[in-house]
């Protein structure tokens, strides 16, 4: 058996309340446009069942990766990547926050690896969201 007594299963198959949550999620995420929060392309499921989700391919570290490599002191990720710096990203970060809240729109699992910084600035948030219950659809809410 292994893995302490857990069964094992096909990674991407999964049970109809998981396959409803990830579609909610990804559906949700495709209606919210900010250049903070990562582009849903595509969602879907193959004929032999695997569950798809195209989404924007971001270039970058994670803020974890960023804020790990700074604690040890690396002269390659410090220089770029100032105090100032990051307080801007993550500005941008509350920013995308603030738009998905006022759509009733609640990101689950906000942390720094879930936070991608680009090069040249660009700051991306992976969502995993989930509508505020009562809230309205994020495609109706005020823009």
């Amino acid at each position: 058996m292994g893995g302490g007594g857990r069964r094992d299963r096909c990674p991407w198959r999964v049970d109809s309340d998981q396959l409803a949550r990830f579609t909610a999620e990804a559906q949700i995420t495709s209606q919210l446009e900010h250049p903070s929060i990562v582009p849903v392309y595509d969602l879907g499921q193959t004929d032999d069942g695997r569950v798809y989700l195209v989404m924007k391919k971001i270039e970058g570290r994670t803020l974890a990766d960023v804020l790990r490599a700074r604690a040890g002191n690396d002269p390659d990720t410090s220089a770029p990547w100032t105090r100032a710096r990051l307080l801007r990203a993550l500005v941008q970060v509350c920013n995308a926050l603030a738009y998905a809240h006022e759509r009733g729109v609640v990101h689950r699992d906000v942390k720094p690896s879930n936070i991608m910084l680009g090069r040249f600035g660009e700051v991306r948030e992976e969502p995993l969201a989930n509508q505020a219950p009562g809230a309205p659809c994020p495609a109706h809410a005020p823009r």
